[in-house]
């Protein structure tokens, strides 16, 4: 069903994106001490975080319930996106980011029809909104379908889930590096804070340990590792305002956070390093 698939898929993807390119994200940091510029003209381009987080991460009965593609279609419909979700899989393993994205607005197309909207057109949009960020490195357009993604996941999530709160913050985070990417700091700011906010607003509605399933545990270490690469570029926004103190927290934060989640050891290794030598630079 397109629901797991899709489920899996985005979980993987709104997690590695935020951590590739560390060795130029750390540089960009040590430039921005000295040069008073926001490290994020050369950092992380953050759509490409799930990619390297936890496989399992995925909905399961204890975050949302799955989705059959055939909801709401009449028959031929219901064959298309079974035709296209086989090709958008073979586009994603050929690597052609322009078939894929063709192939993924098509089936935008069909399942908005749908007359509730649900997490399949939620992943489908996220899925297209990757694509223009981190393959075509369209920002402008990025920013377009991860709004339109917000948009659908604030009406499907009615219920607090380690699933929705996970993409929650993922789409705030990846709209804030948009903006930063794009030049307008003063956007990006206010993402920052929201993507933050949201995920202050998960760690305090939480439940206890002995209520959250195996697979919801694997998503809280990814997120964990997402917001801390958040709060990492949080740090890159504020040293562009001259606001050191408050970067200097920020990004002791970061490490905590990364510290804590999912996050492998050589990146983790990489992101320790560029915030302590950092912190040196600050000194």
């Amino acid at each position: 069903m397109l629901a797991t698939s899709a489920m899996r898929c985005a979980a993987r993807a709104a997690s590695s994106a935020l951590r590739c390119n560390q060795i130029s994200a750390s540089s960009a940091f040590r430039n921005a001490v000295h040069q008073r510029v926001s490290p994020m003209d050369t950092q992380l381009n953050f759509v490409a975080v799930h990619r390297e987080l936890s496989t399992s991460a995925k909905r399961t009965p204890n975050t949302e319930e799955d989705v059959s593609v055939g909801t709401a279609f009449d028959g031929q419909s219901d064959g298309r996106v079974g035709e296209l979700l086989e090709l958008i899989e073979q586009s994603r393993v050929k690597q052609d980011s322009d078939l894929g994205l063709e192939q993924l607005l098509e089936l935008y197309d069909i399942l908005k029809q749908r007359k509730q909207q649900d997490s399949d057109v939620f992943e489908t949009v996220f899925g297209i909104a990757r694509i223009y960020d981190d393959q075509l490195e369209d920002g402008a357009t990025a920013v377009k379908y991860y709004k339109e993604a917000l948009e659908i996941l604030e009406g499907i999530s009615t219920d607090v889930t380690v699933w929705g709160d996970y993409m929650r913050v993922t789409t705030l985070g990846a709209l804030a590096v948009c903006y930063e990417n794009l030049g307008v700091p003063d956007e990006a700011e206010q993402y920052f804070e929201d993507a933050i906010g949201a995920y202050e607003e998960h760690c305090d509605q939480a439940p206890e340990e002995t209520d959250v399933s195996d697979s919801d545990i694997s998503l809280l270490a990814d997120l964990n590792a997402t917001a801390a690469m958040i709060h990492y570029h949080y740090a890159g926004n504020l040293l562009g305002q001259d606001r050191w103190e408050e970067a200097k927290n920020v990004t002791k934060i970061a490490l905590v956070l990364a510290e804590n989640s999912s996050m492998p050891e050589g990146v983790l290794g990489d992101l320790q390093q560029c915030i302590h030598e950092l912190w040196v630079e600050m000194d």
